[in-house]
């Protein structure tokens, strides 16, 4: 009798063993010891962490996602990435929001676009990441209406060429193999995109390039 009341309490008692290590580590977000702003836990009594700056209606930016009771990051992000945190199942999901003419007439829509999806296999952590593959594609109509706007075009550092190759990429994403290639030859013919004007053009113009790397490549976690 008295082992199994035993065993009861060690069953009652496990969450809280691991919730009291469950501080916030030092990163350049929170500091030592800090609360987290969220706490998740799995059925294998280990549990996630998230810390960092407050949250904005759900959204997260400047934040690190750590293991309960373990001394290193696993992983975080910047304050000017935003992003929504849930649990499904077994995974903990970090979906980078992304802001993509996807609507109708082209809106800018903000899409949680990249996930990472942290899990647990033998009692040890593991991060995957990956495209969402379900976010709104152009329909055929769309993409020749993006691939006819490329011809228009002037060789100048504009927001016009940046909107252009957002489109060209998502063109891209819908299936148009015509799209990647003229979204390939974009600074080419109409940059080079080299901050001569304005910096945030070439910031702009790597982002979105850097995006279409990783997406092809279909492995993203070396960021």
């Amino acid at each position: 009798m008295k082992f199994l009341i035993l065993a009861i309490l060690l069953l009652i008692t496990q969450p809280c063993i691991y919730g009291q290590n469950c501080a916030c580590l030092e990163s350049g977000f929170s500091s030592k010891n800090a609360k987290p702003l969220k706490v998740f836990s799995f059925r294998n009594g280990k549990q996630i962490a998230i810390c960092g700056l407050e949250t904005k209606k759900d959204i997260y930016s400047g934040f690190a996602v750590h293991e309960c009771g373990q001394q290193n990051i696993v992983d975080e992000w910047g304050e000017i990435e935003e992003c929504k945190i849930e649990k499904r199942d077994s995974s903990l999901l970090v979906e980078k929001i992304y802001n993509l003419p996807i609507g109708e007439n082209f809106e800018y829509i903000n899409t949680p676009f990249l996930i990472y999806n942290f899990y647990f296999v033998n009692n040890k952590i593991n991060e995957d990441c990956y495209f969402r593959k379900d976010i709104p594609k152009y329909s055929k109509e769309q993409i020749q209406e993006v691939v006819k706007k490329n011809y228009t075009l002037k060789k100048e550092n504009s927001e016009a060429n940046l909107t252009e190759a957002y489109m060209l990429f998502l063109a891209y994403v819908s299936g148009s193999k015509e799209a990647e290639n003229h979204f390939k030859q974009m600074e080419t013919k109409y940059g080079p995109f080299d901050g001569h004007f304005s910096g945030e053009i070439k910031e702009a113009w790597n982002f979105i390039y850097n995006t279409y790397l990783k997406y092809k490549s279909g492995s993203h976690l070396s960021e």
